[in-house]
């Protein structure tokens, strides 16, 4: 069998696990998914297996919530077509250059939080930025708050020893403007002249976006 043989049954063989992993779900009727599926599949061939197993995996992500939530995402409706395309490609181009398939589910649980109104596009569209530009570990040290109780005043070594070093300077970790007087009338006398950090407005949303995700998807196991 020659190589282009194999390559074609390959490209045939993903299309069908793709086909099979949205068909049987209402979410295919949401625009955008849809839209993925699609595009897609009317490629003339597949980049490379693991690209297929990531795009299978966000689309087998999505479809992990409880029906009456896929019901309600149906009738989700897009601002415009524009938009509607810019995500789709935005998505795929994200899912494409990560090296890391679990980045599959952590975009999928963002989508969903989209989806569920928890993050604009412009939201969701920073995210998608954010996690494609970051290492994925520290995405999920990240992660590990809630989105509902941000820190502030961290010295460096503090988010060292968390394991949040690596995200100063993303949109998720900013400077703390504090100034050393008001945290000395605080009662900060130790460490109040160093260079402090806090998480961003942004990153609680993105923490909050992220784990509304979850929750729709751990819904439908406990559900099932």
């Amino acid at each position: 069998m020659t190589k282009g043989k194999i390559l074609e049954l390959t490209a045939e063989g993903a299309e069908i696990a793709l086909k099979q992993a949205v068909d049987s779900s209402v979410l295919s009727e949401v625009p955008i998914v849809g839209s993925i599926v699609k595009l897609y599949s009317i490629g003339s061939s597949i980049r490379d297996n693991l690209y297929t197993q990531k795009v299978r995996q966000f689309l087998v992500a999505i479809n992990e919530i409880p029906e009456e939530k896929q019901l309600e995402f149906r009738e989700a409706v897009i601002s415009s077509s524009e938009e509607s395309e810019k995500l789709v490609q935005k998505i795929l181009l994200v899912i494409e250059s990560q090296s890391d398939i679990e980045k599959s589910d952590l975009i999928a649980n963002l989508f969903l939080a989209y989806l569920d109104g928890v993050i604009d596009g412009a939201g969701f569209r920073r995210s998608l930025d954010v996690t494609a530009a970051y290492f994925l570990d520290d995405l999920f040290q990240f992660l590990k708050g809630d989105g509902f109780h941000g820190f502030m005043c961290e010295k460096y070594e503090d988010l060292e020893r968390r394991g949040l070093a690596s995200l100063v300077g993303s949109p998720l970790i900013a400077f703390d403007n504090t100034t050393s007087d008001e945290l000395r009338r605080d009662g900060w006398q130790e460490g109040a002249d160093a260079v402090l950090f806090k998480s961003t407005s942004f990153g609680s949303n993105f923490q909050k976006a992220y784990h509304n995700g979850a929750r729709l998807r751990k819904k439908s196991e406990t559900s099932g």
